[in-house]
């Protein structure tokens, strides 16, 4: 099971592909879409990289 979270763990592509999904059910104008994306992404990554 060690193995498996480990081979899941957030890589550039996932990180990105979840910035992007994010983003995409915020939506919004741009200028508070991207800071909560952002901040949205950075608390998940650390929280997936730490679980």
């Amino acid at each position: 099971v060690k193995g498996v979270i480990f081979d899941s763990s957030p890589g550039e592509r996932r990180v990105s592909a979840l910035f992007r999904a994010i983003s995409a059910i915020l939506g919004g104008h741009p200028m508070t879409n991207f800071p909560m994306s952002f901040l949205i992404t950075i608390f998940l990554s650390v929280y997936w990289l730490y679980e």
